[in-house]
């Protein structure tokens, strides 16, 4: 089942350039996901994004199967089904030769999977995340947050009314480390501002301006850098 990212607002008068996916998640019906995979079992789904800086399309293999041909930097995949139990995921950049992540990950059958790559070319790293979550009631969408702006400090995560100010305001999200995933924090559906901040602190790196989010619905955002560490640390 593909889930195409809703769009985020452009306001990014910020004091770093980093940048953010929303991927909307996770209200899943994955149809014919019972099929065996390798080990006997049902098979995973997984979907993929491309945050390597610098790097350019990505391949994937799964295992046998080679499930990412050609993604783009900033790309996102649709869920697609992998085989089951301890897989060897190798990423390459398109056109060359050279594997630069090659390790094993344990993938649960008829479970959904975000795989993750970012970094560099040259120091390449990788998450694989558990989309896994308990549907939220009525009143309340989900929201996790995923630091893969590597080069920068831990992140703080604000929801608030558009327009609000956040010098008083405690953070939903707290202390995001580079390469970490928060929980999936309960919040009140309707037309919200999402802003970024720097770990303890009010300096505000990322602001999505307006955007709406649905009730009953779960969402990611995962930060990445775009362009040179040095860029980010501008």
């Amino acid at each position: 089942m593909n889930v195409a990212p809703p769009r985020i607002g452009n306001s990014m008068s910020l004091q770093r350039a980093i940048c953010l996916v929303v991927l909307s998640v996770f209200a899943l019906t994955l149809a014919g996901c019972g099929k065996s995979g390798s080990s006997g079992s049902k098979s995973a789904n997984m979907r993929f994004v491309n945050a390597l800086v610098d790097g350019g399309a990505i391949n994937v293999s799964v295992g046998s199967k080679n499930p990412v041909s050609g993604l783009a930097f900033e790309g996102i995949t649709g869920y697609q089904q992998v085989d089951s139990g301890t897989q060897e995921i190798k990423v390459s950049v398109s056109g060359g030769s050279s594997t630069i992540i090659d390790a094993s990950s344990g993938l649960s059958g008829d479970t959904a999977y975000t795989y993750l790559v970012y970094g560099t070319a040259s120091a390449p790293l990788a998450l694989v995340l558990s989309d896994t979550f308990t549907a939220p009631s009525s009143g309340v969408f989900l929201l996790r947050v995923t630091n893969a702006a590597f080069g920068t400090a831990t992140l703080d995560l604000y929801v608030t009314a558009p327009g609000a100010p956040i010098a008083t305001a405690s953070p939903n999200v707290s202390n995001i480390a580079v390469g970490a995933s928060s929980g999936f924090a309960q919040l009140t559906p309707g037309t919200l501002q999402v802003r970024l901040t720097l770990a303890n602190s009010k300096q505000v790196i990322y602001d999505s301006g307006s955007l709406t989010f649905a009730n009953q619905a779960s969402y990611e955002i995962i930060a990445y850098t775009k362009g040179s560490s040095t860029l980010v640390n501008g």
